[in-house]
């Protein structure tokens, strides 16, 4: 007990709690920074739609940004951008990257190449066929196409899979299908579309719950947490060894 007491009272020097105090600032610190970090990516994802959007509002067509629908599974999928065609409708990812981009159609992931390092992320290709499905689940009696937009801050050294545009050259890669025969149909399902899509915030907050029962939460978030919960148990620890001191 004398060894414990005496060990105690050499943690309790002052300047060594100023020293340890100094710990949990670096790990608030540290994660406040992996937040900022991921509300920064965030932001680039709502300028990249904003980006898309504004190509898509020169093509004079009604369109749909950001919404909900049921995914068919009991759940929510978000799709970035809807947009009206003559013969049917169009559903569209937006990424915002930098850098080289690698992937082919038929692969489970991609690679972005960024400043000497390497991150994967879901093929969109297989993401926006999704947004597909969904939709035509909802609105079978229409055609529904899918297509992905990259910024221009995205490079494809290897060349752009099939059913990927650029947000510049957007309105060309979709003359084709603008070109096509109008079909009746369209007008109805656009209305049910509208009316089906969530926007609001109960939907949004039941969306994130369902990525993050999938998906858990991502790895930047996880971490941050982690560390401010182990700033807590510092400071904590911290504050009853001042308090043991005291007595």
């Amino acid at each position: 007990m004398n060894a414990l007491s005496a060990w105690f009272h050499h943690l309790a020097n002052p300047a060594l709690i100023a020293a340890l105090g100094a710990i949990p600032l670096l790990l608030i610190g540290f994660s406040l920074r992996l937040l900022r970090r991921r509300r920064t990516s965030r932001r680039k994802g709502v300028e990249g739609e904003q980006q898309v959007a504004a190509a898509l509002a020169k093509l004079r067509r009604p369109v749909l940004h950001d919404i909900l629908i049921a995914d068919g599974r009991g759940g929510l999928t978000q799709i970035d951008h809807v947009l009206r065609l003559p013969a049917g409708l169009l559903a569209l990812e937006t990424k915002h990257y930098q850098g080289d981009i690698d992937g082919r159609a038929n692969e489970q992931s991609w690679t972005q190449h960024l400043g000497g390092r390497r991150f994967t992320f879901y093929n969109p290709l297989r993401q926006n066929a999704g947004h597909v499905r969904a939709l035509q689940r909802l609105l079978p009696e229409v055609t529904v196409w899918g297509r992905v937009v990259f910024t221009e801050a995205a490079r494809f050294p290897d060349g752009m899979p099939d059913g990927l545009s650029r947000s510049t050259t957007l309105a060309v890669d979709l003359a084709p299908l603008l070109a096509l025969p109008a079909d009746a149909r369209v007008a109805k399902a656009w209305r049910q579309l509208r009316r089906a899509a969530r926007t609001d915030r109960q939907a949004r907050r039941a969306h994130r719950l369902q990525l993050r029962t999938c998906y858990g939460r991502d790895r930047q978030e996880t971490l941050a947490l982690g560390l401010l919960a182990a700033a807590g148990a510092w400071i904590t620890a911290l504050a009853a060894l001042v308090l043991w001191q005291q007595d």
